[in-house]
């Protein structure tokens, strides 16, 4: 602290900081929208009426998961989900063909089931029309969960049927 460059120094140090962090938060940025672009382009949609726009100048790409379904009361997986999490909606969908090799050589393409508006949870959850619906629990995080409508068809039972 007594060395006449040590402001300098120290002020120096906090604006190569603040550029790192640019960097850092620029890598992201272009990462996920990099990510939301592979998704749009790896999703098929079975009708035109079910085609959504996923690539928009306000959306964000934030997190990916695969949803394990498993039949009540036994341990039976059923086809497992991918769930695409954005700034503004989730996308669920199946990944097609079961062929490994398949999969390693080209890039994994899912076919589109549904989607939720995140403005229309957050309505269902603060008018608490959740009880007593099947739903789905997203967690991002150990300490952290969401639960959600189910977006998938359910028989007249509560339990969530298999969707193929």
């Amino acid at each position: 602290e007594d060395h006449p460059d040590y402001k300098d120094l120290v002020e120096a140090s906090h604006s190569l900081g603040e550029v790192a962090n640019y960097i850092e938060r620029a890598q992201h940025k272009a990462f996920a929208r990099s990510r939301m672009i592979e998704i749009s382009l790896s999703i098929q949609f079975t009708t035109p009426k079910d085609q959504i726009q996923i690539v928009t100048p306000s959306r964000l790409f934030l997190k990916e998961a695969t949803l394990l379904s498993i039949l009540p009361g036994s341990s039976v997986v059923l086809r497992p989900h991918k769930i695409f999490l954005f700034s503004d909606i989730i996308i669920f969908c199946h990944e097609t063909g079961d062929n490994k090799e398949e999969k390693a050589k080209e890039k994994t393409a899912f076919q589109y089931k549904n989607s939720v508006s995140l403005g229309d949870i957050t309505r269902s959850l603060s008018d608490s029309t959740l009880a007593g619906t099947p739903c789905i629990i997203l967690s991002t995080s150990p300490n952290s969960s969401l639960p959600i409508s189910s977006p998938f068809p359910s028989s007249s039972s509560p339990s969530p049927s298999p969707s193929s």
